[in-house]
């Protein structure tokens, strides 16, 4: 369950919105809280790349036991009437070149990131990727008991 949550960390990789609020293009001004996580936010930042590569060596390591899956934007974002509707995460940001890539067509970020309902594209593939990693853990911890007692 924990790759789960450090995949969500990784498609920060290149934060179009920390490129979008340097340049100035991001309207309105966000609160001050806002500002400072977007601020500090590298697009490239070592901690976020070493984050992704410890994610791939346990991927590489798990031999399908782990699985992980990076949902891409299939839809342009709308983030105010004034900005043009764009990518939030653009694919090469979002897939990391290990597990699968799931693009989902009709979904834009913000239906990625907040599903609609437990019907949703997003929440459904999440949804089984924590009962994947449930799963996992329940077969480990009986093999590790079995190996234990007996």
């Amino acid at each position: 369950m924990h790759a789960v949550a450090a995949r969500a960390l990784t498609s920060l990789r290149p934060l179009h919105t920390a490129l979008l609020w340097h340049t100035g293009l991001l309207l309105p001004q966000p609160s001050y809280e806002y500002h400072s996580q977007i601020h500090t936010a590298n697009p490239a930042g070592p901690h976020l790349l070493a984050l992704n590569e410890a994610l791939q060596k346990l991927y590489e390591q798990s031999r399908g036991s782990l699985r992980v899956v990076s949902l891409l934007e299939g839809q342009p974002t709308q983030l105010s009437g004034v900005i043009p509707r764009i990518l939030i995460v653009a694919p090469d940001s979002a897939y990391p070149g290990f597990g699968e890539g799931l693009t989902l067509l009709q979904q834009d970020h913000i239906d990625i990131c907040k599903p609609a309902s437990k019907t949703a594209p997003a929440y459904t593939v999440v949804r089984d990727v924590l009962r994947h990693a449930m799963r996992q853990a329940v077969r480990m911890a009986e093999e590790e008991g079995a190996g234990a007692g007996g």
